[in-house]
């Protein structure tokens, strides 16, 4: 079994793994938090996927497409990952921009979802920010032939914590402002994983 053949069978056992701690965390969130609270953990994953899309200025179709041409592993593949960090950076700034011109929209538009939305609305900007980057370091590795890392640590490792987050608020261990800082730092965790790797796979291992 080649690489491709292996790395695309362990894809599979996590987007299943990832499927099933996905229906857990939805049951055990009915449960763990009130409308209000599950509104905004919602809102807040959901817009942040939105507008990492828009912010990410359709380079990584550009990856999948080109990357060929620029693979050289000996050369760092000529820079494409450098070009590809510059353009979602410009991609942000323009995020941003429109994060300050439209958060009035935003509040008025999904306030109705989750009150709580306008005391977190903050939040919006770094979950869009690691969704980003995650996407781009996600489709850099799979052009180059490391497709597993971005499905394990998405899939299972981000849903784990979730879980483990959502278990200490329902048992009253942390505080629903703590609550919501962790989700979001298990949201952002796979990114830094993905960074992690690519600077270990840059520099040999």
């Amino acid at each position: 079994m080649g690489i491709i053949e292996k790395q695309a069978t362990k894809n599979v056992i996590y987007s299943y793994l990832g499927a099933f701690l996905g229906f857990l965390t939805i049951i055990f969130s009915s449960h763990a938090l009130s409308p209000d609270e599950n509104g905004l953990t919602r809102i807040l994953l959901s817009l942040s996927i939105l507008l990492a899309q828009f912010a990410g200025l359709g380079f990584n179709t550009v990856t999948i497409r080109l990357f060929p041409y620029f693979r050289n592993h000996e050369k760092g593949h000529h820079g494409y990952l450098f070009y590809g960090i510059i353009i979602t950076l410009i991609g942000f700034l323009l995020c941003i921009v429109f994060y300050f011109v439209g958060h009035d929209y935003l509040v008025a538009s999904n306030i109705e979802k989750s009150k709580l939305f306008v005391d977190y609305t903050y939040l919006l900007l770094p979950l869009t920010l690691f969704t980003l980057f995650f996407n781009l370091f996600d489709y850099y590795l799979r052009a180059c032939y490391n497709s597993v890392i971005g499905s394990s640590s998405k899939e299972f490792v981000q849903r784990i914590l979730i879980l483990l987050i959502l278990a200490a608020y329902f048992f009253q261990i942390i505080e629903f402002s703590a609550f919501v800082i962790l989700y979001v730092v298990a949201v952002c965790l796979p990114t830094l994983i993905l960074i992690y790797y690519i600077i270990k796979l840059r520099s040999g291992m």
